[in-house]
């Protein structure tokens, strides 16, 4: 521009060299981008009678650049904002002086695992490309979307309401419309027919700066809040709530805890009995107990399904099996004629050692 320009020239005047970069326009009318150092040429009374120029093009370094800043910030496949940028936006949405609330939806393809297996990637990626293109479509400019894993997306609403109560109603009405949006069928250019999809949904509402909201904590809230309407089955949609991270983290406690406890001897086996008409006890249901050693005596209908869900099950269920064998091959229940009852669960059927354990 004419100020720099000017500056420019004076130093040139002054007898010093000028450095810097401007943009020139090629033949075809692109901007050029070019690295430009001049040199004033004197006389030797010291007269500036003309100027060296010297430019380097710098086309390859600002493409460079910018795929090095599309490879930080955006996502390969669909162009949008990618985890990093997510991040970065919530951290400053949790800076900015605002009184008004935003929210923040995650949204996953339901079993997108499946289908990946099944169509393979070349497909799941095209169902990836529509889908995120259907949202782009269906959300208004100003709301804020990134990819943030293979079929999840995080969807970012400024400034939704004054109030908590109303981001949560606006956060739901979105969802729905989401919902509606994403059960349309797909038409991808490598498969005839049309796939229809659905996804679970989980928001959280992002608080006021004044408020003390942490932007950091806001993306495990939600991905809790998603692990929840994952729990409740494909298409269920929830919003954050304190106690789901609280289960959450004793859900992630107890599977520590008992991954140490069972080989440390904290589960204890007790005996249901079981007795015919007469009331004559004829066997026993064999069931299982954890002794914690913080919380007592646990049920099984708390450490059981996290037993599932983490493999330990397995080892658990051996072990019931071994005590209860033992118990067999006492005189006592081998004098009396007495059998024992033990439940087995499927994972643990299903497994390759069974057969040879049992």
């Amino acid at each position: 521009d004419r100020a720099h320009r000017q500056r420019a020239l004076t130093q040139l005047a002054a007898g010093g060299l000028w450095r810097g970069e401007m943009t020139n326009r090629a033949r075809n009318g692109e901007p050029l981008r070019a690295a430009v150092l001049v040199a004033p040429i004197r006389t030797p009374q010291g007269e500036v009678v003309n100027y060296v120029e010297l430019k380097r093009d710098l086309s390859e370094q600002v493409l460079a650049e910018r795929r090095i800043h599309d490879l930080v910030y955006l996502d390969a496949l669909t162009g949008l904002p990618n985890r990093h940028s997510l991040t970065l936006h919530l951290r400053e949405l949790a800076l900015t002086q605002k009184d008004a609330h935003h929210g923040l939806l995650l949204l996953d393809v339901d079993r997108f695992s499946v289908f990946n297996d099944v169509h393979g990637v070349k497909h799941s990626d095209e169902l990836v490309q529509a889908l995120s293109a259907r949202l782009v479509e269906k959300l208004p400019d100003d709301v804020w979307i990134a990819r943030i894993a293979a079929a999840e997306f995080a969807i970012v609403f400024d400034c939704l309401s004054r109030s908590r109560e109303g981001v949560e109603q606006q956060l739901l009405l979105y969802a729905q419309s989401l919902k509606k949006a994403v059960q349309k069928p797909f038409s991808l250019n490598s498969w005839e027919q049309t796939e229809l999809v659905s996804c679970c949904m989980g928001g959280v509402v992002l608080e006021p700066a004044s408020s003390g909201g942490d932007g950091s904590e806001v993306l495990r809230f939600a991905s809790v809040a998603l692990h929840e309407a994952k729990q409740q089955g494909p298409g269920s949609v929830c919003l954050f709530e304190p106690r789901m991270a609280e289960d959450l983290d004793r859900r992630l406690r107890i599977a520590r805890d008992l991954h140490n406890g069972i080989p440390l001897g904290e589960l204890r086996l007790y005996l249901q009995t079981q007795t015919d008409v007469r009331g004559r006890c004829v066997g026993a249901e064999v069931v299982v107990r954890w002794q914690h050693p913080r919380w007592g005596l646990v049920s099984p209908a708390e450490f059981i399904p996290v037993a599932e869900e983490s493999g330990l099950i397995v080892r658990l269920g051996d072990w019931v099996l071994r005590q209860a064998c033992q118990l067999l091959a006492m005189p006592e229940m081998v004098e009396r004629g007495l059998r024992l009852s033990v439940n087995v669960s499927a994972l643990q059927l299903g497994h390759e050692d069974f057969m040879a354990t049992l």
